[in-house]
């Protein structure tokens, strides 16, 4: 009976726990389903949002043909997609993919089943899937979703609907890696089918119009609702969608959807699973009733000789008892012994007939150890337990385990341990009749363990000696370890401060050799000339020793971000073709199949291969030197990429390719006298593409050329790559020329980009409007036709895009060029910027060349005559001494290029310094927002701030603080924490520095 209790206990145990098993993974598949589901309705819902706000804004509404290029070419966004329609709120269709200009369009407002869905995405302004249907042009099931378009006055200006293939096999959810056995099912909150799987390529139109056409899972709906914590088993009518009449399944409701995401196994399979765990109790049960059976069989046979058996079994017994090794003794209720075995004689030295019914096991149990036993079990049983046979006994007697260490007195007086094992006695009527004690002399063990003991505590003390000399040494290394990190320390701190100590007269030297160049004479422009490549020689060695003291110091970071292979290998071909052109060497690019675009840091890369053409081009006399890149592996969008630079030059002695990347060594050091260099540009080389993940070498051969290669690790970028740049000289000139008369309207809530772009448009002549934020903008364009407007996207009140929608909806805005200006600059940011109305797009901080050309693209030929109002250009004021003393203060601050934000501003002093005020006013407690902001968890505001700190300081030369802000900036879009902090760190040491700065030389 006992065995068939457990047997079902098990079989109990083992069915929770194969539920508890398939619970699990339902609720995982569950929630990866409602999350891929919620990714396609998000990106369902942005493709028709921002197509419908482009065909509004083109007035597609009042003149339909207007949008039909646009709404046919959005075929391709999507596979799934099978046709798209743009109706009024009335319901009315003013444009439907895929028909012939001027086919009839009915009112959608007709058909009842749609008609609900359709008033329920004007009513709630919400993204709305409706009922399935067939469509017959096709023949394939349709799903239709609607997106409701927002006008300038916040009212639905128009609906954008699409219908969506369910038997596509594009559909996002259709290709998730499911277990064969699992049932899958996405249905609306009415019980109409969105999809399921498996779902038989034979399924008849009348059986897929009783999942997609009707409320075939309304009955279910109920069920779903009821499941506690979303699983548990629901009756189901067997179909071939759901082919089982009881299914385990987990199901969850997506709110604001209304959709419910369902995955499940049949009751079947659970079995099955179950079956397979309960194989061995099974076969355990079934061994057991065998025996049952035979011995049952035997019963008569048995009782037949009863007494023979019972005198048999007695005698059998004893002798079991006498031949065990271990000590069995047998007592009553009062503790008398009623058995003693021969191992029990052996032990303790006394005969059977000296005990039994004779003696207790007090005679050998030492007395104290009985009176601590009885105190010991007193207080745990709260009662009292005498020290006598009692506190043997007393756990045993409450039927609990008793097995202890004890000290036994043999009859010789010898003591020794035992293990004492005490249970009770039970009759044929299950009545306690006595106690059975089995002791075993455990001396050989606990011998065992002293000696152990002895061995461990002689193993400790080696061990702690050895420690004591190991910490004695450790203790010596940390010293040295402190001594060398100190030593490392004071010369990092050392070149630091030479560097700064250097770097400020030179930069004083730089700046005031260039503006002197202006006014020279052409012996004194040479001289100067001079001056100006050893005043950039010796920047250069300066940046070479600081580089190689942060990378030793472990201090050296690096930046990540996308940049174009080609912007690399054309800059540094560009800062070495005079050098080039001079000597009559040719620089040749090879970019092989490397992505136009990568991810990395791309300063350090550019230095990279700067450092290695430096050098080709030093010992090259004729030939030719080409820039090389290409992929060795690939791994997603990881990569590993090698640059390299190969020449025509001297060549290398294989026995000097070995030393060549050692800190200050080069291949022979005669050259030095003839070349120049440290020899640190190699070895900084080789720790930059470390850092990277990758390696750097060279191969070379005496009087044919070298080649000397470094690889990275790095991704797979992103971006526009810049236009061609044909017209950027002269673009200035035919923009004047051109613009005599236009008025154009700048959108910037930014003064201090606000400021530059006024000085570059003035500069060429044109009167601008400024609007500081998007409700302005719209305000002023209802007021004046303007030639072009350049608009921020991001601004106060309404963003760029929203407010080019809906200027583009006011009469005569139609065709009217809008640019957007921002430091977004990515393949979406251009695609948004697009959809939403603008031409083209102008990336910050603002390069006036490319400003220029843009502005040439789409300024019209012959601008509208000038309206009174709008900023006009405004004169410099002639230069004078304190301009140049000004222009040496600012020359000498660390962190600011003065030449970079003169460039911004064409080179007008007056202008820039005013644009370095409204720096510092704006600017200047920045460090101490953000950190606030980030503190406060608040990193949505600070995120806004960097992306204006970075685009201010990137206009006024600030160009560290700009880099900073970047990373910053880039750190939380993505959420990335410890980046965050670590930029945030830089910029709260190096931003008040240049503050304090810009302040003392604005101030004299």
């Amino acid at each position: 009976m006992l065995g068939v209790t457990v047997y079902v206990v098990t079989l109990v145990m083992l069915w929770q726990e194969t539920v508890s098993g398939f619970e699990k993974d339902l609720k995982h598949h569950v929630s990866l389903l409602s999350q891929s589901v919620r990714m396609t309705v998000k990106h369902h819902e942005a493709i028709l949002v921002g197509m419908g706000g482009e065909l509004v804004a083109q007035g597609a509404l009042e003149e339909p043909e207007k949008g039909r290029a646009l709404i046919e070419r959005m075929h391709g966004v999507d596979r799934g997609f099978v046709g798209f329609g743009l109706a009024r709120p009335d319901g009315q269709l003013m444009l439907v993919s895929g028909l012939p200009a001027g086919t009839r369009l009915p009112n959608l407002m007709a058909n009842p089943d749609v008609r609900d869905s359709f008033e329920k995405t004007v009513s709630t302004r919400r993204f709305i899937i409706g009922r399935p249907y067939l469509m017959k042009q096709l023949g394939q099931w349709v799903i239709p979703i609607r997106a409701p378009i927002i006008g300038p006055d916040g009212q639905v200006a128009a609906v954008m609907a699409a219908g969506y293939s369910l038997q596509s096999d594009s559909v996002a959810w259709a290709n998730m890696k499911l277990p064969a056995d699992l049932h899958v099912l996405i249905l609306r909150d009415d019980g109409h089918g969105v999809f399921a799987a498996p779902l038989p390529t034979d399924f008849s139109t009348e059986e897929l119009h009783k999942f997609f056409g009707a409320p075939e899972g309304s009955a279910h709906i109920q069920a779903f609702r009821d499941l506690g914590e979303g699983f548990g088993f629901i009756q189901t009518k067997a179909s071939r969608l759901l082919p089982h009449d009881n299914m385990l399944v987990s199901a969850e409701y997506m709110d604001g959807h209304e959709l419910w995401t369902v995955v499940g196994v049949g009751r079947e399979t659970v079995l099955a699973a179950w079956k397979k765990r309960i194989l061995m109790p099974s076969a355990l049960l079934a061994v057991m009733v065998l025996i049952g059976l035979a011995v049952f069989r035997r019963t008569e046979i048995q009782q037949l000789h009863a007494d023979s058996e019972i005198r048999g079994l007695t005698a059998a017994r004893q002798a079991i008892l006498d031949g065990a090794n271990y000590a069995i003794i047998a007592t009553d209720l009062d503790g008398r012994v009623t058995s003693f075995n021969h191992a029990a004689e052996r032990m303790l030295g006394y005969a059977a007939g000296e005990v039994v019914g004779k003696q207790t096991p007090a005679i050998w149990h030492d007395h104290e150890e009985i009176a601590a036993r009885a105190r010991r079990l007193s207080a745990e049983l709260d009662r009292e337990i005498k020290p006598s046979f009692e506190a043997l006994v007393a756990r045993a007697t409450l039927g609990q385990a008793e097995e202890n260490e004890w000290n036994y007195i043999a009859k010789s007086g010898r003591r020794f341990p035992v293990m004492l094992s005490i249970s009770q006695i039970r009759d044929a009527n299950d009545s306690v009749i006595g106690f059975l004690g089995i002791a075993s002399d455990i001396t050989a063990k606990k011998d065992a363990e002293a000696e152990l003991a002895r061995y461990q505590a002689h193993l400790e003390n080696m061990v702690e000696e050895r420690t004591r000399a190991l910490q004695d040494t450790n203790a010596e290394l940390a010293a040295a370890r402190d001594a060398a990190e100190a030593a490392n320390q004071a010369k990092s701190s050392f070149l630091a401060n030479m560097s700064h100590e250097i770097r400020t007269p030179l930069n004083a030297i730089l700046g005031l050799s260039h503006l002197l160049r202006a006014e020279a004479t052409p012996a004194q422009a040479e001289r100067l000339g001079k001056i100006d490549a050893a005043g950039k020689h010796l920047l250069s060695i300066i940046n070479d020793i600081l580089d190689i003291s942060k990378i030793e110091a472990g201090k050296l970071q690096l930046e990540h971000s996308d940049f174009a292979l080609s912007a690399v290998l054309d800059h540094v071909r560009s800062l070495l073709g005079d050098a080039a052109r001079a000597k009559g060497l040719e620089i040749r690019i090879d970019p092989d199949a490397v992505p136009a675009w990568l991810r990395g840091d791309v300063m350090r890369l550019r230095q990279g291969v700067l450092n290695y053409a430096t050098n080709a081009l030093k010992f090259t006399e004729r030939g030719h030197i080409t820039l090389a890149v290409k992929v060795l592996e690939e791994k997603g969008d990881d990569l590993l990429v090698r640059f390299e630079v190969s020449d025509t030059g001297l060549g290398i002695a294989p026995e000097q390719l070995s030393g060549l990347f050692q800190s200050f060594a080069q291949a022979d050091t005669s050259t030095t006298r003839k070349h120049g260099g440290t020899g640190l540009g190699l070895v900084i080389t080789r720790r930059l593409a470390e850092l990277m993940g990758g390696t750097a070498g060279a191969e070379s051969t005496p009087g044919r050329g070298s080649t000397f290669w470094f690889t990275a690790r790095l991704q797979r970028g992103r971006g526009i790559l810049p236009q061609a740049e044909t017209m950027t000289a002269d673009a200035g000139q035919r923009l004047r020329k051109r613009a005599q008369r236009a008025r154009l309207l700048l959108a910037e809530d930014n003064p201090i980009n606000r400021e530059v772009a006024l000085e570059l448009l003035h500069s060429v002549g044109l009167a601008v409007d400024v609007a500081e934020d998007g409700i302005e903008a719209i305000e002023r364009a209802r007021q004046h036709r303007y030639d072009l407007v350049l608009m921020d996207i991001q601004m106060p009140h309404l963003d760029g895009l929203d407010a080019t929608r809906a200027i583009r909806a006011l009469p005569g805005w139609k065709d009217i060029p809008i640019l957007a200006m921002t430091a977004n600059a990515f393949d979406e940011d251009r695609f948004t910027a697009k959809l939403a109305g603008m031409n083209d797009h102008v990336a910050k901080p603002v390069d006036p060349g490319t400003l220029f050309v843009t502005l040439l693209k789409w300024l019209p030929a012959c601008a509208a005559k000038i309206v009174a109002g709008g900023t006009a250009p405004t004169e410099a004021p002639p230069a004078d001494d304190a301009d140049t003393a000004l222009r040496a203060r600012l020359a000498a601050i660390p962190d600011l290029d003065i030449e970079a934000g003169l460039r911004v501003m064409r080179g007008k002093l007056h202008s820039y310094r005013s644009l370095l005020k409204l720096f510092v006013d704006g600017h200047g407690n920045d460090a101490q927002g953000l950190s606030a902001l980030i503190g406060q968890d608040d990193l949505a505001g600070a995120e806004k701030l960097a992306h204006a700190l970075k685009g201010t300081a990137g206009n006024v030369g600030a160009l560290p603080i700009h880099e900073l802000a970047g990373a910053l900036d880039a750190a939380l879009k993505r959420g990335d924490r410890a980046a965050a902090q670590e930029a945030l760190a830089l910029l709260t040491e190096r931003l008040p520095r240049l503050v304090a700065a810009l302040q003392a030389a604005l101030a004299d």
